[in-house]
């Protein structure tokens, strides 16, 4: 289910109550909340892409499936085949999904690693090798190339990845961050804005014009050390996010 935490609205809200309020003239604007949004969303895209599958009706007649396009497309990270054929469901009883290592993914944990393994060579006997694919930039458009052998029958679906924008927009919008990923958005946001908020009122040295009128000092460089430290932290926190990928096997 989408999050319904990460609105412009909301991070407004995290902020103000994670600084505790200015209580000066001097705020935070409405494009200084936009270009931290802008900041998070741009490091947690590099560190993790959203995943989409898609069914793709395949034949062995076509090699070249596209262009492929999505809101946010940012390339396609894995194929599945489903082979159709009897025979190679005969000696399981159940289908068999291959990925593009030729690794089985009836499951889902890293537990049942170790025995799909195992069956690789069994399965690589009987189906044969799965077939190739590739994708890959073409000018403006992105193109899937599949090779399905002629007597073989396989259903395609594949894996793409796309980066998330910094609005509510329905397709690629912050909705579509996980839950889990939600706390670190929004502490990379209040990170940013410490770091904006310190050198607005490191531009006056006198101090800001308070709610009485009287002169109110501030510790600019506190808010700016303090952000930067907690955005290089959360920067390895992000990295250690990182989707890992499956083995290449020989």
């Amino acid at each position: 289910m989408p999050n319904t935490d990460l609105t412009l609205v909301n991070i407004q809200e995290e902020v103000e109550l994670e600084l505790g309020g200015s209580g000066t003239e001097v705020e935070l604007e409405e494009k200084d909340y936009k270009l931290a949004i802008r900041r998070a969303i741009r490091i947690y895209n590099r560190n993790r892409p959203q995943h989409a599958m898609v069914v793709l009706n395949a034949s062995s007649s076509q090699k070249k499936y596209g262009p492929i396009s999505h809101p946010g497309l940012r390339g396609i990270s894995k194929v599945e085949f489903v082979r159709t054929d009897e025979l190679y469901f005969a000696p399981f009883g159940i289908v068999y999904y291959l990925d593009s290592y030729g690794l089985f993914l009836n499951g889902d944990t890293w537990g049942a690693l170790d025995m799909r393994l195992q069956y690789r060579e069994m399965v690589e006997r009987i189906a044969g090798v799965e077939p190739e694919w590739y994708a890959q930039q073409e000018g403006d458009d992105y193109y899937l190339y599949v090779d399905i052998g002629a007597d073989d029958t396989y259903d395609v679906c594949y894996e793409y990845t796309f980066g998330v924008t910094p609005d509510n927009a329905t397709a690629t919008g912050m909705q579509h961050i996980p839950e889990g990923d939600v706390d670190w958005v929004m502490s990379y946001v209040v990170a940013v804005c410490k770091t904006i908020l310190g050198n607005i009122r490191g531009k006056h040295a006198g101090g800001v014009v308070g709610p009485d009128g009287s002169a109110v000092e501030v510790k600019s460089s506190t808010f700016v050390d303090e952000g930067k430290a907690e955005m290089e932290a959360l920067m390895e926190e992000i990295r250690s996010r990182r989707k890992p990928l499956l083995p290449l096997l020989e």
